[in-house]
């Protein structure tokens, strides 16, 4: 079994196809034995364009499609900026 966690950039990319989770942590300690976990975050330089990836899953927006574009190409910097900005209470 192999499971992979997709986030949000990766949503981006897919226009909604894969859909990022919800992330949450859970602590349980079990037995007297501690839990412990590596996790390992990475992403594009923050000029890198980011927009839909090609893909037959899903045509692209073009003039007199039907299809409406849900997320406008972005830098990866400004990826961050928004999701930052759409966390705060």
């Amino acid at each position: 079994c192999l499971v992979v966690n997709v986030g949000d950039l990766f949503q981006r990319w897919t226009h909604d196809y894969w859909r990022s989770s919800v992330h949450r942590v859970l602590y349980k300690h079990f037995d007297g034995h501690h839990r412990y976990s590596f996790v390992y975050f990475t992403g594009p330089h923050g000029d890198t364009l980011i927009d839909e990836l090609p893909s037959p899953l899903f045509p692209k927006c073009e003039i007199g499609s039907s299809r409406k574009r849900k997320y406008q190409a972005v830098t990866a910097s400004e990826h961050i900026r928004l999701k930052i900005e759409a966390s705060q209470v």
